[in-house]
């Protein structure tokens, strides 16, 4: 029984502690709302000044300022205080459906020198002697694979060249007779990927 009473009597005066230390005097209270209105007042003062700022830099011809004896320009402190950019243009350049077909076409050239150079592992299992044994399942070598890895690269870029020079022609036929190559090396890229299977 004593030892409950012991506890009790401990969290009571835990409690009534952690209350005093939570109180504030009356100075405390009114010095923490100094604090607050003094930030929103200077918060208040430099929205102020980039207000300003803002005015000033849309208006074409700047007004002369008002002088007083006392302080020479009325907005002289203002100014000092303001920090301008320098300005900038922006270009916007279209990207034309023929940029997106070189943009897709170069991670295309990318992803494909990757197998120009097969790998020792590769090499090692497909090498000519085993894929000319196996050649009735439709294996092919490496150096075959390489060899049309490589040829499609060459395919790949001449048809990049292609379409940049459709972006320089200046007629309808130039542009009909620019298509029709860059199909034709398409075709020939796409029989190329039938003639490896």
């Amino acid at each position: 029984m004593k030892s409950l009473f012991i506890r009790f009597l401990l969290l009571g005066l835990c409690l009534s502690a952690a209350t005093a230390a939570t109180t504030e005097t009356k100075a405390e209270i009114a010095a923490r709302e100094e604090r607050v209105k003094a930030r929103l007042a200077e918060h208040a003062r430099r929205n102020a000044i980039r207000a300003y700022a803002g005015t000033e830099a849309k208006s074409p011809a700047p007004a002369a300022p008002e002088t007083t004896p006392a302080t020479g320009t009325a907005g002289s402190d203002a100014r000092e205080n303001i920090t301008t950019l320098p300005s900038m243009d922006v270009r916007n350049s279209r990207i034309t459906e023929l940029d997106l077909q070189i943009g897709k076409l170069e991670k295309d050239i990318a992803s494909e020198q990757k197998h120009v150079k097969s790998s020792d592992l590769d090499v090692s299992l497909n090498d000519a002697k085993s894929s000319r044994k196996f050649s009735l399942f439709g294996g092919k070598s490496t150096e075959q694979r390489e060899s049309v890895a490589a040829e499609r690269v060459q395919l790949m870029e001449a048809e990049r060249d292609i379409l940049e020079a459709m972006k320089l022609s200046k007629t309808q036929a130039e542009l009909q007779l620019l298509q029709k190559q860059v199909d034709d090396l398409r075709a020939v890229r796409r029989n190329l990927d039938l003639a490896l299977r």
